[in-house]
């Protein structure tokens, strides 16, 4: 369901009908929305217009074993996605949704990804692999920044900052830890 929050009372604004949505992501200004779930197909990734009075289908991509995570950056003109154990990105500021070449990085599926404000920067971690990587994804092909770091495995959550230089993640172990980005992933224990 998609809701209008900007009233004095949440509204029903949308309803894509028999998903059984497994990640989802909403852009920043509210005018997109990426799902991966089992509508059609467990294996497609569908990108949706919330533009008009009624969501439209703009784009669906094959997926490579389900796109686990999904994230906008807050300009909303790269998305990225957890492909099986490719990391894809897409460019979306055209008419339809322009893919990067993907680049293998995990073992196993991704499990969660985040985008600076920009889109220039990416954290990502695997459900079965202890690591998370930063990357640049500025460019036509994702490469991975510095070395991973995995002591608190497992990962339930990371968020990137806006400005890329700190990231914040929550293990199974109760504990939220933010990291200098910039200095090679230095811990800071809150």
């Amino acid at each position: 369901q998609v809701w209008d929050l900007t009233g004095a009372e949440p509204k029903k604004r949308a309803l894509i009908k028999d998903a059984k949505v497994g990640s989802l992501a909403i852009s920043s200004d509210g005018k997109s929305l990426s799902w991966w779930g089992t509508a059609t197909s467990f294996d497609d990734l569908h990108v949706v217009d919330l533009t008009g009075p009624e969501p439209v289908e703009r784009a669906k991509f094959r997926t490579f074993g389900g796109a686990w995570a999904v994230a906008y950056s807050a300009d909303g003109k790269t998305l990225a996605t957890g492909d099986g154990m490719k990391l894809r990105v897409f460019d979306m500021t055209g008419d339809k949704p322009r893919e990067r070449v993907p680049a293998v990085g995990h073992v196993g599926a991704l499990g969660k990804a985040s985008l600076s404000a920009d889109g220039k920067a990416m954290a990502t971690f695997g459900y079965n692999d202890p690591l998370v990587r930063m990357w640049d994804v500025s460019g036509a092909s994702p490469r991975v920044l510095g070395e991973p770091v995995s002591p608190y495995w497992p990962f339930c959550a990371i968020s990137l900052a806006p400005n890329g230089k700190t990231l914040a993640s929550c293990s199974w172990d109760a504990t939220i830890r933010l990291w200098d980005t910039t200095a090679r992933f230095q811990e800071e224990k809150l």
